[in-house]
């Protein structure tokens, strides 16, 4: 089980590499190699992660699932955390729920204390002020 663990976590570390560079099909095709249940559960929970995030054009629902998972697994970095819920802000103002979607922003502002996504919350926080702006983007 080690050097099957230790496989799947070099694929996991591959899809995020692509992911950084903005290389989705390959990201998509790295975290297709990989068996979720043959990860650590904080390796799991990076799985889930990224497959929310690459999910998130496609299927909101779906990537809320994979995301609210991987929150629930223990991401370890607060960043990551942060990017989770922020995302799942996202979700929370496309489906018309803007006090969760604000109370998601508000916990993925504490969690990111280095600034990291101070502009992608700040995107979110302009478009949750704007709805019209964030149903014309899910509509098409």
């Amino acid at each position: 089980m080690g050097v099957l663990a230790s496989l799947q976590s070099v694929r996991l570390i591959f899809a995020f590499a692509n992911l950084r560079q903005q290389k989705v099909a390959e990201a998509r095709k790295w975290l297709g190699r990989i068996n979720p249940n043959h990860l650590w559960k904080r390796r799991r929970a990076y799985y889930h992660f990224l497959e929310g995030s690459l999910t998130m054009e496609q299927n909101m629902n779906e990537a809320a699932k994979h995301l609210r998972t991987a929150l629930d697994l223990g991401l370890k970095q607060a960043y990551d955390q942060a990017a989770a819920k922020l995302n799942l802000a996202v979700v929370a103002s496309a489906q018309r729920k803007p006090q969760q979607a604000k109370a998601l922003l508000n916990e993925a502002k504490r969690l990111d204390d280095k600034g990291m996504l101070k502009k992608d919350i700040k995107m979110v926080e302009d478009a949750l002020r704007n709805p019209r702006m964030v149903h014309q983007r899910v509509r098409r």
